[in-house]
């Protein structure tokens, strides 16, 4: 597997990683952290 194709596959599995975490934090605090998904999914988009 060349280099481009493994950065590819490991940025993938940490933004997965980043939703669900995310995710998990909004619903257990339902409003408090809604205001960070999208600074963090747009970071991970640039």
């Amino acid at each position: 597997m060349d280099k481009r194709s493994f950065n590819l596959l490991f940025t993938l599995v940490a933004a997965s990683m980043v939703v669900i975490g995310t995710y998990k934090m909004a619903k257990k605090k339902n409003h408090s952290h809604n205001n960070r998904v999208p600074a963090a999914v747009a970071r991970i988009n640039k």
